[in-house]
């Protein structure tokens, strides 16, 4: 769990957001984030949700902060950065630079962790911090919704598939040698026939098709 920042330096207005994301990110509760960073939990929710509508996740809701009481005393100037009420201005990020580089390599490494990536764009040049890289990732890897797939069917007797597939198996006394598989699957009731043989040429494909009746 993230430990509370240094009491003795002020965050900038940047740092307050990134700092407010990043936990959030880690799976922090308002409430603690409003505790562990000494502000109210009406402005940690009014960032986080700044952060959303700035990447289209969700309408913009007002926030209005608690009305003061005597024993809740209004935030402070000092406390609370002047233009966070203002909207969030859409801004150049460290990473644009490095998008193309990024995407490669969670295509050519899926399992790769954000700490690697990190390393591997720093070697690039990139000057960023953990946390928008950590962002970007978690949105590149959720991608598009995939389409449905809708099963092809027909009526008795009207279609099937047939495919070959080559597999190297281990026998007991030949060893190790390549083997076909035939495999003939019918549209209506999906019932199968499979049946190996040691080439899959023209006559043994003929020939398998009339096996397969």
């Amino acid at each position: 769990m993230s430990e509370r920042p240094p009491s003795d330096r002020r965050l900038t207005e940047e740092e307050f957001r990134n700092e407010v994301i990043h936990r959030r990110n880690l799976g922090e509760s308002e409430r603690r984030i409003a505790m562990q960073l000494g502000v109210s939990r009406w402005l940690v929710t009014k960032v986080i949700r700044q952060n959303r509508k700035s990447r289209g996740l969700e309408e913009a809701d007002s926030v209005s902060p608690p009305q003061p009481t005597d024993a809740q005393p209004t935030e402070s100037a000092a406390t609370i950065p002047a233009s966070l009420g203002q909207p969030i201005q859409k801004r150049a990020s460290k990473l644009d630079a490095f998008e193309l580089q990024l995407r490669q390599l969670l295509e050519r490494y899926p399992r790769i962790t954000v700490i690697r990536l990190q390393e591997e764009l720093q070697v690039a040049g990139y000057t960023g911090g953990y946390s928008i890289l950590s962002e970007r990732v978690r949105e590149l890897r959720a991608g598009p919704a995939k389409p449905l797939t809708v099963r092809f069917e027909t009526g008795p007797g009207a279609q099937a598939q047939m495919d070959w597939a080559t597999y190297d198996i281990d026998f007991t006394q030949e060893g190790r040698r390549k083997v076909q598989l035939f495999s003939y699957i019918l549209g209506y009731s999906r019932r199968q026939y499979i049946h190996f043989t040691a080439r899959q040429d023209f006559e043994t494909t003929i020939r398998q098709h009339i096996e397969a009746f």
